[in-house]
Parts: C-alpha cells; sequence; structure tokens
C-alpha cells in the first residue's frame, strides 16, 4: 500500500472516528444538556378548584332571659321560623353561609346579671360579653322592658357579639324571627357582599358594580398608612398637629384589635405652600366656597404627586387634612349646586381619606397658630381606613328600632368577624384564579422550566385553600383567613417566580431558525466528509476483492 492510500485510510477513518462521536455522544448530550426541566404539578387538583363552593357556618344562638310559661314552646317554633326563613333568604343554588340556630333559657350566671335593678344595655353588653369575650357565633338575649332602662320594641346591637331585643308585654314569637333575621343577613353577615365575592369565585359577572370591593384596598399582609397636613400659607396661619400622640392615643388601639388581620407601618408629614390646583365654587347667598363631586377627583389629582413616593410595596392608604387658603371662606363640599347640605370630608376608593379644616380661619382672629382638632379628625380617619380595609357600612338610620353599641377601640367583635369572614372569600377566590391561570399558562407554554420550587409552592397553596374551606365550614373565621392567607401568599410567589421568565426557550416555531444558523455550518462538513470516508473504504474493500 503506498504512502498515498495509507494517509487517505487514516483520513477516513478519523472522520469516522470524529462522525460516530458526534452523533453518538454529541447529538444525546446535547438533547439532554437543552431538555426543559418540568416538575410533575397536580393539574387535576388545581381544576377541581373550580368546583368548590365556599361555605361558612354561623352560629345563632337566642337566649330566653325572660320566665314564663310557654317560653319552651315559643323556643321550639322560634327556631323552626328562623331556619326557614334564613334558608329561603338564599334563593339561588349558591349556599353561601350554612346557619346553625339554637334556643335556650338564659344560664344562672346570666340570669344572674339580668337581676341588677334596671341594668342599661351598653352594661349589659359589657358583662355578658365578658363572659364570652371570643366568641365564633352570634348571640340574641330577648328581654322584657321591666328588666332594663330601654325604650319598649328597641334592638340593641352590642360591640361583642350579642344583640339585646326588648319585647312589647304579648308579642309572639314571629316577630322575634323577623328581627333577628334583620340583624343577622343585614348586619352581622352582610350576604349582599359575600354573594358578590362567592360569584367572582366561580367566575360570574356582577350587572352592576360592587361599590364595597371597588372601595376597599386588596388583602395582604401589611398596609402603609399615610398621614399628611397640608398648610397652603404658613405666612398668615400656621397649622400644627400633634400627629405622633393622636396615633398613639386614637389609632393604636385600634390597629392593636386588628393584629391578626394584618401589620401596618405609619408615618406622618406636613407640606407647606402646597394648595389646590383647582378654585372652588362660591355660594352668591353667603360667599363661601364649596366643591362638588365632580371636583373632588381633581383635587386628589392635584396633591398626589406632592405626596412623595412610598419607599414599599405595601398598599398604601393616605390621610389628608387640608387647611384652605383664607381666600376660600368656609370651604365645605356639596353633593350639587343647589344642595345647601355641607361636609367636610370624603373618601376615594382604594386611596384614602380626605378632610378639610375650614375651622381655622377662627384662628387668624386671635392668632396666626393654629392647633388642629386630632380627636374629631382620627374619629374621620378611623372611620374611612374601616371602609379601606373592607369593614362594611351598615346604612339602617332609617330604622329607629336600631342601636348599635360603641366599642372603645373602634371596632366591634362582630365588625372584626363580618372583616374575616369577606377577606377569607376573597383570599380563596385570588389563590383559585391564580392556581388555575398558572396552570392555564404552564399546559399551553412547554418550554417553560417549573422548578421543584415552584412546584411545592403550589401544593402547599392548594393545602392551604383546603384546610381554609374546612376552617369556614366549622365556623372558625380566624384559622379559615389564616390559611387562606397563606394560600394566596403561595400561589402568588410561584405565579410570578423570576424563573418561570429567565430560564423560557424559545417557541417550537422558532427553534428551526436558532439552531439552523448554528449547526449547519458545523454538520455540513462533518456530514460530507463522512460520507467521503465511508465511500472510500467500500471502493478499497471492492478493489481488494478483484484482485483476489
Amino acid at each position: 500500500m503506498t504512502d498515498d492510500n495509507q494517509g487517505k485510510l487514516s483520513l477516513a477513518y478519523t472522520s469516522i472516528a470524529v462522525g460516530v462521536v458526534i452523533i453518538v455522544l454529541g447529538v444525546p448530550l446535547w438533547w439532554v444538556t437543552t431538555e426543559v426541566y418540568r416538575a410533575p404539578l397536580p393539574y387535576n387538583r388545581i381544576a377541581q378548584l373550580a368546583f368548590l363552593q365556599p361555605q361558612s357556618v354561623v352560629p345563632v344562638e337566642v337566649v330566653w332571659l325572660t320566665k314564663g310559661e310557654g317560653v319552651t314552646e315559643e323556643s321550639t317554633k322560634l327556631s323552626e321560623l328562623l331556619k326557614a326563613n334564613l334558608k329561603s333568604a338564599s334563593s339561588d343554588n349558591m349556599t353561601i353561609i350554612d346557619y346553625i340556630i339554637t334556643t335556650r333559657v338564659g344560664n344562672e350566671m346570666e340570669m344572674e346579671i339580668v337581676k341588677e335593678n334596671l341594668i342599661a344595655l351598653n352594661e349589659l353588653d359589657r358583662k355578658l360579653g365578658a363572659l364570652n369575650p371570643e366568641s365564633q357565633g352570634f348571640r340574641f338575649y330577648l328581654l322584657r322592658p321591666s328588666q332594663i332602662k330601654s325604650p319598649i320594641n328597641r334592638i340593641y346591637v352590642g360591640s361583642y357579639y350579642s344583640t339585646f331585643i326588648v319585647l312589647n308585654d304579648g308579642e309572639r314569637y314571629e316577630s322575634f324571627a323577623t328581627k333577628i333575621q334583620l340583624v343577622v343577613k343585614d348586619i352581622y353577615v352582610n350576604e349582599k357582599v359575600l354573594r358578590n365575592t362567592v360569584t367572582s369565585i366561580l367566575g360570574f359577572r356582577e350587572k352592576k358594580a360592587d361599590v364595597e370591593s371597588m372601595r376597599a384596598i386588596r388583602s395582604t399582609d401589611s398596609y402603609q398608612l399615610s398621614f399628611t397636613l397640608i398648610n397652603p400659607e404658613p405666612h398668615n396661619l400656621i397649622a400644627k398637629w400633634k400627629i405622633a400622640d393622636a396615633i398613639r392615643i386614637y389609632l393604636d388601639p385600634f390597629l392593636k384589635a386588628l393584629k391578626d388581620f394584618s401589620s401596618f407601618t405609619i408615618d406622618s408629614q406636613v407640606l407647606y405652600y402646597s394648595g389646590l390646583s383647582i378654585r372652588p365654587s362660591q355660594d352668591s347667598a353667603t360667599g363661601s366656597y364649596y366643591l362638588t363631586p365632580r371636583l373632588l377627583p381633581r383635587v386628589i389629582n392635584s396633591i398626589e404627586s406632592r405626596l412623595g413616593s412610598h419607599a414599599t410595596n405595601n398598599p398604601a392608604a393616605n390621610f389628608i387634612l387640608y387647611v384652605p387658603e383664607t381666600k376660600f371662606k368656609n370651604l365645605h363640599i356639596r353633593t350639587s349646586k343647589n344642595d345647601s347640605r355641607m361636609t367636610y370630608s370624603f373618601i376615594s376608593p382604594r386611596w384614602g381619606g380626605f378632610i378639610i379644616d375650614s375651622k381655622a380661619h377662627n384662628a387668624l382672629n386671635t392668632s396666626k397658630v393654629y392647633e388642629v382638632d386630632l380627636k374629631e379628625a382620627m374619629d374621620i380617619f378611623v372611620a374611612h381606613l374601616k371602609l379601606l380595609l373592607g369593614i362594611p357600612k351598615i346604612s339602617m338610620s332609617g330604622d329607629k328600632r336600631l342601636e348599635f353599641g360603641k366599642s372603645d377601640v373602634g371596632l366591634s367583635k362582630w365588625e372584626y368577624s363580618c372583616l374575616l369572614r369577606r377577606r377569607t372569600l376573597e383570599n380563596v377566590a385570588s389563590a383559585n384564579q391564580t392556581l388555575t391561570s398558572l396552570a392555564k399558562l404552564l399546559e399551553e407554554i412547554t418550554n417553560i422550566v417549573i422548578s421543584d420550587r415552584i412546584k411545592e409552592l403550589i401544593n402547599l397553596s392548594i393545602e392551604e385553600l383546603h384546610k381554609s374551606l374546612d376552617f369556614m365550614k366549622s365556623g372558625d373565621n380566624a384559622r379559615a383567613f389564616a390559611h387562606s392567607k397563606t394560600a394566596v401568599t403561595n400561589s402568588e410567589k410561584a405565579f410570578f417566580d423570576a424563573s418561570l421568565l429567565e430560564l423560557l426557550y424559545f417557541p417550537s416555531d422558532q427553534k428551526f431558525a436558532v439552531y439552523v444558523p448554528l449547526f449547519l455550518p458545523i454538520s455540513l462538513p462533518i456530514l460530507q466528509s463522512l460520507y467521503h470516508a465511508i465511500r472510500f473504504l467500500y471502493r478499497q474493500r471492492k478493489d481488494k476483492q478483484k484482485k483476489e
């Protein structure tokens, strides 16, 4: 064999070796290293979430604090009538609330408290509330006028979990049922708001916008509260406020009552020479100035850019106390131009509250220094904050039978229970929608990497979601809310995890355009040399056979 043939033979073997290495080792190695890792997800369990219907159990106990013949028989009839009325109140196919009705005669401790000579209802509420400070349900006490200091036919909604109904002598159980149903449905539970929340879970659309949902800030682990005093003319009037003391005295007790609901961070500031960029209208008869609802959004826009940005990603609520310019005499708010009724505050949905302090101009007659009355202002701000957090406003001023007890901290126990029940449903809805959207996205885009962390977050969110629903059915609002908050937090962490996008490979229809410029210049010479090597060896073998 000549040296030339020996060289060609070596070249052929080399080409074949290179081709075999590329095909046997290179291609599988490239395939494995570019494979998209997708941890298995519980798609079936996520799909079943759409069929879950949350249901909250509400225990309702009726306690007779009166003695007499027929009480046992009246109790039985009252219980049956209440069950029928509360069940028929939910006329659609969704049973959001499951009412557990029980009736009994007052126990020895309760009857001993009522024996006190003509006790006031607020004092009775305080003493009976101390017996069951953390009740899971609501209790209705039925009394006669001779037992307490209260007008006849009065309904007193206490600051704990109790309602006191003062009855006329000879009043029948049908009247009791109507009064109890009124308080349970429209005050304690607020079924309308809950029903709107559940319809969002099941994907239905409301014909009318839900005012409560539009006004409330989304539920979160922490909120930022910012208080701002705006003094546009400090050269004419210096407004001062002791905001730190006011927060400690009036706001901290309220926030402490919400410590298991969320945490709050607070800041404050004073802005000088920052007036409104709009001119209010003037009443020609009185000379006073006023703003109409149409101008209120422009009021917010004119000051929002001057408030500064918040150094947090948590939802923020702004509370503005505005001291008007001296030229705007008695600045106030009217519902319309021809309406003489005045108000000095308003709330902006999901943004905050605004107070106009027109009393400051009275200080000009005596001094240029004005001390803001923060007790009145903080009462208004707390009322605004309750609405922004989702605590419903009970508007039953037309019903003269109703009277509401005042809590020392500005938040009744039943209001807190209503807040937890509503926010639990919202968290369940949000977690459900987030998990469903994420599963649909990951099924449609098969090139998204699904890490084990994403899998763990999704599984944990599903588990917490089921735990929340179980505690709702047992009537434990606090635990149901805690698990729902964990569920929505983990679902959002999974949905917004950066690894879902940072390792996203090219879609299938673009792979050809990506890999052809990369592999074509490499693969063609290798395939061509492999072809020539095989052909050379074949000829060598054929020539050898002819010689033999």
